[in-house]
């Protein structure tokens, strides 16, 4: 289940029919037992404009321990986080968690950095299947589960019924508001609304990947760089179809031979353009420890 987008200043309508709860700044996990006893930890990234699923199971042996201890035939939704020395969650060291698969340093980093999982909704509990339940229903069972574990890294996500705005201005990164009678259901709808904390930047655009998929023969990001030309990410959405395909036909035209400047930081191989006509107004949620912007989104193109 994935979540549509909402402004801060529409909080308070949300609260008759919704209830709210912390966005964590993790990583969002599955954490699967099956009828055999298989476990599976499924993770979820985003490249180049697309969400794609990986296994972590094997980098996170705490979380794996979590999976063991499940009744057979369930099915958890969880945040994975990992916090830094100041007890704040902190994204960056979630990531190299999930990211790290050499078997010492998995080890070493597991008692370093421990990962926590908090399960924020469940699927299936022992067989059950509870994707038509009520989210309030389905928060009781995962309370009650989560509960009768015991377990150190598991933890119950809890929700709030009114005051979605106080909520909001004390949380880091945001939070998640979910229809009280809603259902699971697998794809992005109303029945979940995320309202992050957000900011407004003024970039300069120097390339572009391809993209794949729908995107294929269009730009799958724009390679963006600050006033001072150091690089600040790539941003692939936010854009219209429409807009997509104006702006790729203006980039081909300025392709440029150019060594790709950015490659270390895009990570992608992409192509360098000269001179782009137009800057973007990008949103964004917060920059990163190497000055990139986390989650940026385009909001506005200016065309000079």
């Amino acid at each position: 289940m994935l979540c549509e987008r909402a402004d801060a200043k529409d909080l308070a309508k949300y609260e008759k029919e919704y209830a709210c709860e912390t966005k964590l700044d993790g990583t969002r996990a599955f954490i699967i037992k099956d009828a055999d006893g298989k476990i599976s930890i499924i993770g979820r990234k985003r490249a180049n404009g697309h969400q794609s699923n990986y296994a972590v199971e094997h980098n996170l042996p705490e979380v794996e321990a979590i999976a063991n201890a499940l009744p057979p035939d369930s099915w958890l939704d969880n945040e994975l986080v990992a916090f830094d020395e100041n007890g704040r969650v902190n994204r960056t060291l979630c990531q190299r968690r999930c990211s790290t698969t050499s078997a010492w340093k998995v080890s070493a980093l597991s008692r370093q950095i421990p990962v926590y999982a908090y399960a924020f909704d469940v699927l299936r509990i022992g067989g059950k299947d509870l994707t038509k339940v009520p989210y309030f229903k389905r928060k009781e069972q995962l309370k009650g589960l989560v509960e009768s574990l015991k377990l150190q890294r598991l933890l119950y996500l809890p929700f709030a019924l009114r005051g979605f705005k106080e909520m909001f201005d004390k949380e880091q990164e945001g939070v998640v508001l979910k229809k009280i009678w809603s259902p699971y259901i697998p794809k992005r709808c109303s029945y979940w609304v995320k309202v992050k904390k957000m900011a407004d930047e003024i970039v300069t655009v120097v390339g572009f990947t391809n993209g794949e998929g729908k995107c294929e023969g269009l730009f799958g990001s724009l390679v963006c760089v600050d006033d001072e030309g150091k690089y600040v990410c790539n941003v692939g959405g936010g854009f219209t179809d429409a807009e997509r395909q104006q702006l790729t036909a203006i980039l081909r035209k300025l392709e440029h031979p150019l060594h790709p400047r950015y490659i270390s930081e895009v990570g992608d191989p992409y192509t360098p353009v000269k001179d782009c006509p137009f800057k973007l107004v990008l949103t964004y949620q917060e920059k990163t420890e190497l000055g990139h912007r986390f989650a940026p989104r385009m909001k506005t193109i200016k065309y000079t």
